[in-house]
C-alpha cells in the first residue's frame, strides 16, 4: 500500500537513465512550489499523471516525493 497520492503535470525532466531512473518537476494544483520526484518511471514533458508513493527527505538534496507506482489518468473532454 502506498502512503500518498500525488497528482501533477511534469514541468523538468533533471535526470533519467537508461534503467528509466528519472528525477523531475512537477506543479500540484494549490501547492505554491513544485515537488520534486524520483522513481523508476518513464514520463513525458508536460503530461499529468498521478504519482503514488511517499514524501522522504535526502540530507544533501531535500525533500522529495519516492514514486513506488504512476499512471496516466484518463483525459476528461475539453483536457490535454
Amino acid at each position: 500500500m502506498f502512503d500518498e497520492k500525488i497528482i501533477g503535470i511534469v514541468k523538468q525532466i533533471i535526470f533519467s537513465s537508461e534503467s528509466n531512473f528519472t528525477i523531475a518537476k512537477i506543479k500540484v494544483e494549490d501547492e505554491l512550489f513544485d515537488i520534486t520526484i524520483k522513481g523508476i518511471m518513464k514520463i513525458g514533458l508536460k503530461n499529468k499523471y498521478e504519482f503514488f508513493g511517499s514524501y522522504k527527505s535526502d540530507e544533501r538534496y531535500g525533500e522529495y516525493f519516492a514514486v513506488q507506482k504512476y499512471k496516466r489518468p484518463e483525459l476528461v473532454d475539453g483536457e490535454e
